[in-house]
């Protein structure tokens, strides 16, 4: 079974704006970049299993590219999945829910993020 979730969202903005949203959206969740190729727009980001002490059950790792389809417009494509402890992506056995709550916090802390340099 894959638990993979994937979603594109577009907001207006800068690529800078976009990096920077999803800087303060990982840190928002005590999530880190762990990987990130910015003349790409690629990062991959890791979430631990607890987050602001709320006991999930499953690590998550979220890689998102950003692009822009056109000026003042940047498109986040996003893909969400659960890893094992050794950090491979799980595919059997994942706690229901988990990579669902981390994806929706994800999106609402990154929402929030484009709202405040469009305010």
């Amino acid at each position: 079974m894959d638990y993979t979730l994937k979603e594109t969202k577009n907001y207006p903005g800068t690529k800078e704006q976009a990096f920077q949203a999803i800087d303060l959206a990982a840190k928002g969740l005590q999530g880190k970049i762990t990987k990130q190729t910015p003349e790409k727009g690629e990062f991959v980001l890791f979430f631990e299993k607890t987050i602001h002490g709320q006991t999930l059950g499953d690590r998550t790792q979220m890689e998102v590219v950003v692009s822009v389809p056109e000026p003042g417009q940047v498109s986040f494509a996003m893909q969400s999945y659960p890893l094992d402890p050794v950090g491979r992506k799980l595919m059997f056995g994942a706690r229901k829910g988990v990579n669902q709550t981390v994806f929706t916090w994800f999106q609402a802390h990154l929402d929030n993020q484009m709202k405040k340099f469009s305010a």
